[in-house]
């Protein structure tokens, strides 16, 4: 029996050891090697054994290689560093917000939908723009946020922002590998839809999106529609007098209300041109029903020649007045500013069309009154080309001595009515009676048919509760 003795041992130590063999060990060994240690002893301090692999300390000890005892599931054996020791699995965590994916609607409880995995988790935790924190400690995959914060304040407004979400055990420590956030933002339409379009007068009037969702606001007044999700849209604008009804439309952002193409009764449209509008005017619009219109950077009316032949000297003379005021109150929108009010010129018949000329006469043939105009063709977008408008007053409307007597607004109103074809919308407005004041108004709805944008004509003589000012921006015509 070899023993390795480590340098610098004394006799008490040596006689501790055997003393502690005597209590643990066999006896009769024990007793051995305690006088194999005595007779050791007075040579200790100055004895050294040496022998491999030690080199004079105590050999290494076998390296281990797992954990002693081995772990009981679900703990695993961890080797720190050559430390094996039994741990607990890390939790596997993850969380996936579903909704709101792009988009979602301000002043309602923000709805959140995800789908989450986790072992140790307590909740998930949800905030917007690193606000206030809210806890779902369903983790249903549903949850609520309150429509307002605790100050009375909407949690969320318009615009974007981000939802961020987290899973977190009991003490609240986020769990590693958890975080999942979504942008999304709160699109609202804005708009002052006036009577120009919306039809409105004293009753109002409506304007209806359908779509992902549906929402509703006055029209004829300035509105705001928050909330809309992106996607194609039907809108609707209904009001006393007419009902416009659109193609889809688009919403991608907030701003003004996007007109794309809005239908004026059966086959005439009003909208703001764009590129969806000149897309659906080149396949549709201009196969069903070709558009008639000046184009005012060649061509455009530059006076009213009248021929006032079969009326009585009185009627003339009253036709004359009523027709000035028509000219100065309304042909700068009937043409949308582009013209007028436009000198007249009265003389004789000088035929049908003048170049650059609204030529006015009369006739008793109801067969023959209205407006026709002398036209080319154009290339596209154009359709025809207005040189020239004709316009055939009936006589009986405005002559007294014949015993169609009229009141003095119902000519006005029959001067503007075929004044206003003279732009080229030959069936796309409507004149309608003044509803407070009775009788006949002239405001007159019609549809720019070169760009199919709308005008109002707002004459003195209507009742202020019916006068809307026309908002449309200023026309382009190449």
């Amino acid at each position: 029996m070899t023993f390795y003795i480590p340098n610098g041992l004394d006799g008490k130590a040596v006689s501790d050891g055997k003393r502690e063999f005597d209590a643990y060990g066999s006896h009769g060994i024990l007793r051995e090697m305690g006088r194999y240690a005595k007779n050791l002893t007075a040579a200790l301090g100055v004895a050294y054994v040496l022998a491999a692999p030690g080199c004079g300390r105590s050999p290494a000890s076998p390296t281990p290689t797992t954990c002693n005892p081995a772990c009981v599931a679900p703990q695993t054996c961890i080797n720190n560093g050559g430390n094996y020791s039994c741990q607990n699995p890390t939790p596997i965590s993850s969380l996936v917000i579903t909704k709101p994916a792009a988009n979602a609607k301000p002043a309602t409880p923000l709805d959140i939908e995800y789908t989450s995995s986790s072992q140790g988790a307590n909740h998930a935790d949800f905030t917007i723009d690193n606000g206030e924190v809210y806890h779902d400690t369903t983790l249903d995959g549903r949850f609520q946020l309150p429509e307002k914060r605790p100050d009375g304040t909407d949690i969320i407004s318009g615009g974007g922002h981000t939802l961020a979400g987290y899973l977190v055990d009991a003490n609240e420590n986020k769990l590693a590998g958890s975080d999942s956030a979504v942008a999304f933002s709160v699109i609202s339409v804005t708009g002052d839809i006036t009577d120009r379009i919306a039809g409105g007068g004293v009753g109002g009037s409506t304007i209806t999106w359908t779509g992902p969702v549906t929402k509703s606001a006055r029209a004829n007044s300035p509105y705001t529609i928050n909330g809309l999700p992106a996607g194609d849209y039907e809108v609707t604008i209904t009001g006393n007098h007419v009902t416009h009804k659109n193609l889809k439309v688009p919403v991608t952002d907030t701003g003004s209300f996007p007109f794309s193409v809005l239908q004026w009764n059966s086959g005439r449209f009003g909208a703001t041109y764009d590129a969806t509008f000149d897309n659906f005017y080149q396949k549709f619009a201009r196969a069903s029903d070709p558009v008639v219109k000046w184009v005012m950077d060649s061509v455009k009316p530059t006076e009213i020649y009248v021929t006032l032949d079969g009326l009585s000297p009185a009627a003339a003379t009253e036709f004359r007045a009523i027709f000035e005021e028509v000219n100065n109150e309304s042909t700068s929108d009937i043409f949308c500013g582009e013209v007028g009010p436009l000198p007249i010129t009265y003389g004789s018949s000088i035929g049908l069309y003048k170049t650059s000329t609204i030529v006015v006469g009369f006739s008793n043939d109801t067969r023959a009154t209205g407006t026709s105009y002398d036209i080319s063709t154009s290339p596209p977008p154009f359709g025809y080309v207005v040189r020239s408008a004709h316009i055939t007053y009936y006589i009986d409307d405005f002559d007294d001595s014949i015993g169609n007597i009229q009141p003095r607004i119902f000519k006005k109103y029959a001067a503007v009515h075929e004044l206003a074809h003279t732009n080229g919308s030959s069936h796309a407005f409507n004149t309608y009676p003044d509803s407070i004041m009775g009788g006949w108004s002239n405001v007159t709805r019609l549809s720019k048919e070169d760009k199919l944008a709308s005008c109002i004509i707002v004459n003195k003589d209507t009742h202020p509760a019916n006068r809307k000012p026309d908002t449309n921006p200023t026309w382009a015509y190449k």
